[in-house]
């Protein structure tokens, strides 16, 4: 592996990639085949929304618009839910912006797609992300 790239936030684009982050935890903090079928295809779905939007903004410097868009309306169709039906979370919709980020924040992301893997360390203190991309074979 090559070394890091870095990338300073400003306060925006950092915002913005910590409620992608916060969201994308939400939705994969459970395993999905334990949860009822509507919401499993539900998060299924939504968490690749939010690993569409963190590498998009890791290739190309910006958020699109409409997935920040799809997080928001997904989030508040999730608060409306039967409490019931979201009985099994540990975190509940209400609670994401609870969620505490470490001081470093370590991701890894596969796109099986493109057959790149993605390397990210979030630094929300200090807002910079630290990032390598690499290939199928590790270049």
């Amino acid at each position: 592996m090559g070394p890091f790239k870095s990338r300073k936030l400003d306060e925006r684009e950092s915002v913005n990639f910590e409620k992608a982050i916060r969201f994308y935890l939400f939705t994969r903090h459970v395993k999905l085949n334990s949860l009822p079928e509507t919401l499993r295809d539900r998060f299924a779905h939504s968490g690749n929304v939010a690993f569409s939007l963190l590498i998009r903004f890791v290739e190309e410097g910006r958020f699109l618009l409409e997935y920040m868009e799809f997080i928001n309306d997904e989030l508040k169709e999730l608060m409306k839910a039967n409490p019931r039906s979201l009985s099994m979370l540990q975190i509940k919709p209400g609670e994401i912006g609870e969620i505490e980020l470490q001081k470093e924040v370590p991701l890894r992301f596969t796109d099986a797609e493109s057959g790149k893997t993605y390397y990210l360390l979030y630094y929300p203190e200090r807002r910079v992300l630290k990032y390598l991309i690499t290939d199928v074979g590790g270049k």
